[in-house]
């Protein structure tokens, strides 16, 4: 599954919610004239670059995000209902049926994490323990950033036909998950797996934005 001693990485951006608190999809809301979406592809792209800028969007079949450019895994249909871990199992199908050994996921409403999120998480990673990896940043767990062994796909669909609610980070944890943490990389202090729920938190967003982009001119 390697090539050159490369390990084959994944990127996925997770983008099935239902934005109700947004009152609008989130994806695509624009931060400086680009949408969440392309956005966090865009940013995800760049820091797989010596893995080969492989990126899937996991989420429904909607036109609007044909402008992001990557396929489009929805999530399987045996678990719709499901909530986030429904498309990171989808996500896990896709990238065994395509040779890649992990995941490295992000939330679309994320536009902040880190430039070295994907090194930082993957380095001393063994694939094969089956173990996850967990961000972590401003004593929280951020579980939607993760890095995932697509071997967990056979426990996780067994975890997707129990009855309950389905949590990324009970299904990380209860498979030993490691926490990797981050310190803040952004001007101010402010959070960089800050993420966006309301109209008021992308107000917040655009703010962030600004301010970092005239820190660093």
């Amino acid at each position: 599954m390697r090539h050159d001693n490369v390990m084959k990485v994944l990127g996925v951006v997770l983008a099935g919610g239902q934005s109700s608190r947004m009152g609008e999809d989130k994806a695509l809301l624009r931060l400086d004239g680009e949408t969440l979406l392309e956005h966090a592809v865009r940013r995800l792209q760049g820091q797989l670059a010596s893995y080969g800028r492989n990126v899937v969007l996991s989420a429904p079949v909607r036109p609007a995000y044909d402008r992001a450019h990557v396929p489009v895994i929805a999530d399987h249909a045996d678990f719709c209902e499901a909530g986030p871990l429904a498309g990171i199992f989808s996500a896990m199908l896709y990238g065994r049926d395509h040779g890649f050994e992990v995941l490295a996921t992000v939330a679309v409403d994320t536009p902040f994490f880190p430039p070295d999120y994907v090194a930082r998480m993957l380095d001393g990673y063994m694939p094969e323990q089956l173990v996850p990896v967990i961000a972590a940043s401003k004593n929280r767990l951020h579980p939607a950033f993760a890095i995932w062994p697509v071997g967990l796909a056979e426990d996780l669909y067994e975890v997707l036909h129990k009855p309950g609610k389905k949590s990324i980070q009970a299904f990380a944890q209860s498979r030993q998950a490691k926490h990797r943490p981050f310190t803040s990389v952004l001007f101010d202090g402010d959070d960089p797996f800050f993420n966006i729920n309301t109209q008021d938190d992308f107000a917040r967003a655009q703010e962030i934005y600004q301010k970092n982009r005239e820190h660093s001119l």
